[in-house]
């Protein structure tokens, strides 16, 4: 009798995990989770479907300092069922500890969330590894974490993460950086980039007028375009879209074709009556209340951007425009017409203005063609002169007047706006 006892416990306690998984039904659990288990006694990853996945031994991420890792793990016992446990994580880069943390797991799939940080006091180093177990058992997770460079926009920070770069916020002190999406945001009226080539920062406080949108703005900087309003783009802001077309009247871009230049024809007459108008009509500088008028044009047209911050203002604007030989108006003149061919045709009408009222001087002293003129032409010349002025001071100036651009707290290159 006590023999064939002792076979049976024999036989029970060698066959106890056949007996314990039939009597409990253990496979029906895996289909979820099974809360039947022993004491935690490891560590495992968990599936998408939120199951422990005790195959995976070691997984490799690769993150820029300051982001934070977030992985799902379970703390299992015998046969890996799930059961509440101490999650252990010890971090080691160069050899040395950076940290240790001990956290109570509850018997169910959690994420372990643990920012990245280089810490500067052993060293520079790109590499980390994290080692899991429970609180008593050895470590059987291992997760290497590989380090990149701070992405463009961003520097290493003393603390060991990824911040703004000074470039930026010494340019507008409220910039924010997203570490996670590579964003900048920052407000508008200001211009920042990233020059692939020489691997550096620009970052300029004052947009041009109308070159750079005035509202708040998010950003990759390696593609700074979305910073720029009214279909620019470039450095600046300063040229337009590829295939777009600089417009006359504005510093706007859009599509255009060559039909355009059939516009010389009505500019070519618009001169002549506009000489042809202040003659016949006497109106001169020799008129208190017209030099009054003109002078009042030219000081708004030179402080443009103070008295229309939120672009033109209809009617008011193009009056303006007029009075300083602008054509107030947006308009095509042919395809692919940029910046520089634009400068120089701000001098056109002003010479062409001027022209016609030299030769009718000419005419008048060499021919009876004075009985048409009376002695109106030097002051008619004058009042034009007046009028076109400050335009050709405006155009000059920016032609003579560079901006040098800065690249990484270096002179990069010089720019014509």
């Amino acid at each position: 009798c006590s023999l064939l006892a002792s076979t049976l416990v024999g036989s029970v306690f060698r066959n106890s995990t056949e007996v314990f998984d039939t009597f409990f039904l253990y496979e029906t659990y895996l289909k979820d989770i099974s809360r039947i288990s022993s004491d935690a006694n490891k560590i495992c990853f968990c599936d998408i479907q939120n199951r422990p996945n005790c195959d995976v031994s070691r997984k490799t991420i690769t993150i820029y300092p300051g982001q934070e890792i977030s992985i799902p793990l379970i703390t299992v016992g015998q046969r890996n069922g799930a059961a509440m446990g101490t999650l252990k994580a010890v971090e080691i880069a160069q050899e040395h500890q950076i940290n240790e943390v001990l956290k109570s797991w509850q018997p169910a799939c959690s994420n372990y969330n643990h920012t990245i940080i280089i810490d500067t006091s052993i060293g520079d180093y790109n590499s980390t590894t994290i080692y899991l177990s429970t609180d008593e058992t050895p470590s059987n997770i291992i997760i290497e974490i590989d380090m990149l460079d701070c992405p463009p926009g961003f520097m290493l920070s003393d603390s060991g993460n990824c911040i703004c770069s000074h470039e930026l916020t010494n340019t507008f002190a409220d910039t924010l950086c997203d570490l996670d999406n590579q964003l900048i945001s920052t407000q508008g009226g200001v211009w920042m980039g990233y020059n692939v080539n020489q691997t550096c920062i620009t970052a300029y406080s004052s947009c041009p007028f109308d070159y750079c949108t005035l509202s708040e703005v998010t950003f990759d900087i390696t593609e700074p375009d979305k910073q720029c309003a009214f279909n620019r783009s470039g450095l600046l802001c300063g040229e337009c879209a590829k295939g777009l077309s600089l417009l006359l009247g504005s510093n706007q871009c859009g599509e255009c074709t060559n039909d355009y230049i059939s516009l010389l024809i009505p500019f070519s007459l618009d001169g002549i009556a506009l000489v042809a108008f202040l003659i016949l009509l006497n109106l001169t500088v020799s008129i208190g209340t017209i030099n009054g008028l003109i002078f009042f044009a030219n000081i708004v047209k030179l402080n443009e951007a103070v008295y229309f911050p939120n672009g033109p203002v209809i009617i008011i604007s193009q009056f303006i425009s007029w009075l300083n030989f602008d054509l107030g108006i947006q308009t095509c003149f042919y395809k692919g017409m940029d910046s520089y061919v634009k400068v120089w045709l701000q001098f056109a009408f002003p010479f062409y203005i001027w022209l016609i009222i030299v030769v009718m001087i000419i005419l008048a002293k060499y021919t009876k063609f004075y009985k048409v003129i009376g002695n109106n032409a030097v002051p008619v010349l004058a009042t034009l002169v007046l009028l076109s002025y400050i335009k050709l001071i405006r155009t000059v100036t920016l032609a003579l007047h560079p901006i040098p651009i800065e690249c990484g707290g270096s002179f990069s290159n010089t720019v014509w706006l």
